[in-house]
């Protein structure tokens, strides 16, 4: 009786151990986002109709609260083993970011690559989804010289421009107006600077 106990404890271990996800998700490093060459291939997902298969269904995760008191929502993939602290560091990472009161809006799924595309699109290694304030980035490195961080770095500069209000234009497509303006500004001060070297140069 007891042997055939032991038997099925075994069987039954075994079989969690087979069904268990092998692959973990990344710790996430400040010093890795600037591991990124060229550009990051991304989308905008601005049709509900994507966004309704979303979490929590078949991930892991939650709201986390970082050391100053916020409050970031980061749900893993279930092919990511499930580890709390992982998540955790996750949400301390996008804390650490430059941000303002959005962050407690933002809802961050971290998926596998082969999840995302069917999300973002074949091309696409993250998106971000302005109606739902969902940003999709990979729970892995993308490839050697592309980290996770750089990506959800990335993404997340879309969640803080669709939360800036930005009249005329719409600061998620055409990014900061302080920015743009003081771009604007300083080609206008090298112009006059150089109209008056030409003055003074031919008089």
């Amino acid at each position: 009786m007891l042997f055939a106990a032991a038997v099925m404890t075994a069987l039954m271990t075994a079989a969690a151990a087979q069904s268990a996800p092998e692959r973990r998700l990344k710790s996430p490093q400040l010093d890795e986002i600037g591991r990124v060459a060229g550009a990051i291939p991304d989308s905008i997902v601005r049709t509900s109709a994507k966004t309704l298969a979303l979490v929590p269904n078949g991930y892991w995760g939650g709201q986390y609260t970082t050391s100053a008191g916020e409050l970031v929502t980061i749900y893993a993939s279930n092919s990511y083993a499930v580890d709390s602290a992982l998540g955790q560091r996750w949400a301390n990472f996008l804390a650490s970011l430059l941000h303002g009161q959005e962050l407690s809006t933002v809802r961050v799924p971290l998926w596998t690559s082969a999840q995302i595309s069917r999300v973002c699109g074949s091309d696409s290694l993250a998106c971000y989804s302005p109606q739902g304030a969902l940003l999709y980035a990979p729970g892995e490195d993308p490839s050697s010289d592309l980290s996770a961080e750089a990506v959800i770095t990335h993404e997340y500069g879309h969640h803080v421009a669709a939360n800036r209000v930005n009249p005329p234009w719409n600061a998620l497509d055409w990014g900061p107006k302080p920015r743009r303006c003081r771009s604007a500004h300083g080609r206008r001060a090298a112009s006059s600077r150089r109209a008056r070297r030409i003055r003074r140069a031919t008089t």
